[in-house]
């Protein structure tokens, strides 16, 4: 977490950052936890402050556990951060009008733990095979400018000659194996970009554009949407929304 800025006795908004599933997780289960201990949610957050590695999270929740102590409702807390995504903050709001928060907090710690193993599992998905395919087109092009060389002074030192077919398949194959690399490369080098981007909170619309082409084209997307949406229909129904409520929770 980052820390914050006070002004004129205000919660002033953080600058914006994604916090991954795993952190999100960890601060649901032990809100939970406090709750289902009648601990106040002053002085559990300072409790918490208190185990707080980095500075700027113990800035942050000490802010927060003010907040709590002048008796603002937890989930405009939450919201006037900027610190926290908005589906939590639905959530909490949710949980505070049906009497169930602590339950909610408890139901949202193992979603996004859910969360995170699945991130975790796709990209170790996508990083194996693009870690192989990089290994491959170095090695073939090792093979094909600096290996098949060698054999074509072999032959010349026999006094003869590799067929035409073979020193052009050897020469096209060393170039396309070289721009296959460039390639890569520049794709990793603009993904860490956008990542550095989404890290800070700014939004790359091209990225965007191209994510969600390519969400709506693909049967993994579409079963990951499924997935979210039962979770959190799940969780307003552990809540004891009104029916006609549930729906707008969800989106």
């Amino acid at each position: 977490m980052i820390g914050m800025k006070r002004e004129k006795g205000q919660m002033a908004k953080v600058e914006k950052k994604q916090y991954s599933a795993r952190e999100l997780s960890a601060f649901c289960l032990q809100i939970s936890i406090l709750l289902h201990a009648a601990i106040p949610l002053d002085e559990g957050l300072s409790v918490m402050a208190e185990d707080a590695q980095r500075q700027e999270e113990k800035k942050l929740l000490l802010s927060m556990a003010e907040e709590a102590e002048l008796g603002n409702p937890f989930s405009k807390i939450l919201k006037e951060t900027g610190a926290f995504p908005a589906y939590l903050v639905r959530m909490a709001r949710l949980g505070e009008e049906t009497g169930t928060l602590d339950q909610i907090m408890e139901s949202l710690a193992g979603y996004y733990e859910k969360e995170h193993i699945m991130k975790k599992n796709m990209k170790n998905a996508v990083s194996y095979p693009a870690m192989m395919i990089g290994m491959l087109l170095i090695v073939l092009f090792v093979l094909f400018t600096k290996v098949m060389p060698v054999f074509e002074k072999v032959y010349k030192q026999l006094g003869a000659q590799m067929p035409p077919v073979s020193i052009a398949a050897t020469r096209l194959g060393g170039i396309f194996c070289a721009i296959s690399l460039v390639i890569i490369l520049l794709l990793g080098i603009a993904a860490f970009f956008v990542w550095i981007l989404g890290r800070s909170g700014r939004r790359f619309l091209p990225a965007e554009g191209l994510l969600n082409w390519i969400k709506r084209r693909s049967k993994i997307a579409k079963s990951i949407a499924n997935r979210r949406f039962t979770a959190v229909l799940s969780l307003t129904l552990k809540s004891g929304l009104d029916l006609e409520k549930r729906y707008g929770a969800c989106r």
